[in-house]
């Protein structure tokens, strides 16, 4: 089988840069980590803590662009009740009271002055310092770990299409000097 004379040329023309794509637009690699927060609030109806924490996280995210808060009654809507139990599964415990708040991979259930501080430390952190979504990657079945278990994979495949570029032009070389020999 006789391989074109420009195979190299196809190669590092086409090739070569789509294995530096992932380097290109890193922000593509990591899609759960952004500089924004998002604020998970299950709350249910009638829920004396919810109606402090409620406000309280409203003015939080109506503070900073930022900040997106989403909210989910649980008592009277059985699908935000199945989404938080899908959730909490996801985070790796059972929810058992209300409010249930999630900021990026952290978790609060109910409502007090202590939890007031951690949630607002978490939120100004995710803000300076980039906050993953493990909601967002639980809600679209792809569990948190696998992010971080395959966070390098786009340094992996270039590596290894690297490598098949060398193998492939020794392959060449060696091809051409076999020729050479026989003519």
């Amino acid at each position: 089988m006789k391989l074109p004379k420009n195979v190299l040329r196809i190669f590092f023309v086409y090739f070569l840069p789509i294995l530096f794509l992932p380097f290109l637009f890193p922000g593509q690699a990591s899609a759960q980590s952004s500089s924004e927060v998002t604020i998970y609030l299950f709350w249910g109806d009638g829920c004396p803590h919810c109606a402090i924490a409620k406000p309280f996280l409203e003015q939080l995210a109506a503070s900073n662009p930022g900040i997106r808060l989403l909210k989910y009654e649980v008592h009277n809507d059985e699908d935000n009740l199945a989404l938080l139990k899908k959730v909490s599964q996801g985070f790796g415990f059972t929810a058992t009271k209300v409010p249930t708040i999630f900021i990026g991979d952290q978790y609060w259930e109910g409502y007090t002055d202590a939890i007031e501080k951690e949630i607002q430390e978490a939120v100004e952190n995710g803000l300076a310092n980039g906050s993953t979504d493990k909601v967002a990657a639980i809600l679209v079945g792809i569990e948190h770990t696998a992010y971080e278990k395959y966070k390098n994979a786009p340094l992996v495949i270039t590596v290894a299409g690297v490598l098949l570029l060398v193998v492939a032009a020794s392959l060449l070389k060696r091809r051409k000097l076999v020729k050479t020999k026989k003519n």
